[in-house]
């Protein structure tokens, strides 16, 4: 599996977007995909490509086409998701004016 990604199912995915929103509060996302891998070194890294943000009112707030996340393996053992290092690419907002 090392340096490999695998693209997670659809039905994956959606369980991990139900997660995020349920720590986002009255915010949401939506997630288009989410590859998996581990690097040479042995770190667990995610992607999430396409990922939507709206606000309180359901409005779309931003749109970045790929988050990664390396993840710390000593967490990921215990069961807890924390990302060691964090990269957002390709990030599109909305400014709306009231």
């Amino acid at each position: 599996m090392t340096g490999r990604p695998v693209v997670l199912p659809a039905w994956a995915t959606a369980q991990i977007e139900e997660r995020l929103n349920r720590g986002l509060g009255d915010s949401g996302a939506t997630l288009g995909q989410t590859i998996i891998e581990v690097d040479r070194a042995g770190a667990p890294q995610v992607r999430l490509r396409i990922v939507a943000l709206f606000d309180a009112r359901d409005v779309r707030i931003a749109t970045l086409n790929e988050v990664r996340a390396a993840l710390s393996l000593p967490e990921l053992m215990r069961g807890v998701v924390v990302p060691s290092d964090l990269q957002v690419s390709g990030a599109q907002i909305t400014v709306r004016r009231s």
